[in-house]
């Protein structure tokens, strides 16, 4: 049984037009009534949400929690294409994006994450700031050059999935012409 709220039993598909027509309030309720549930994203496996501050706080630095499904004894293999394949991600990608810091434990895990960090000091960010408030305005306002003629604009390809990876690439360093 799919839901948006109910019995902890139930399933929350994290997508449901009940969940995205009002997800403030539906939060709230999940975190009220279901801080423990299980739910879906976009038909993939079922996993675990957890919807109060100080439990996720728990579970973030809990050693008796993981992130890779594979770290835990006897769990099935999980089918890796399952989203991406939903996302509409070529199969030849699906090896770089799977497995990396969000899905890795331990020690491997905090290599990462340290190496990341130096990417995104308190400095570093601050001085980005001007250029993605550069590259927001552009997004924004191609969207509203897409829109003028009242034609619907789709918020994720237009704004939502560019400003991240332009930013991304930028702070790599990866040339505007090998981008897309």
């Amino acid at each position: 049984m799919t839901t948006t709220i109910g019995n902890p039993t139930d399933v929350v598909e994290l997508l449901s037009p009940e969940l995205t027509a009002a997800p403030f309030g539906e939060y709230a309720k999940l975190r009220e009534q279901a801080p423990l549930l299980t739910g879906t994203l976009m038909g993939g496996p079922p996993m675990w949400l957890v919807s109060r501050y100080a439990d996720v706080r728990r579970l973030l630095t809990d050693p008796l929690f993981v992130n890779n499904p594979a770290s835990v004894p006897g769990a099935a293999p999980r089918d890796r294409f399952t989203i991406m394949k939903k996302l509409n991600i070529p199969t030849d990608l699906v090896d770089y994006l799977a497995d990396k810091i969000f899905e890795i434990d331990g020690p491997d895990h905090r290599r990462l994450r340290k190496l990341a960090s130096r990417a995104f000091t308190a400095r570093r960010v601050a001085r980005l700031r001007p250029r993605i408030e550069e590259i927001t305005s552009t997004l924004l306002d191609r969207m509203a050059q897409a829109g003028r003629d009242g034609s619907p604009v789709d918020l994720m390809e237009a704004f939502a999935y560019p400003l991240p990876i332009t930013v991304i690439c930028e702070l790599i360093g990866i040339d505007e012409a090998d981008r897309w």
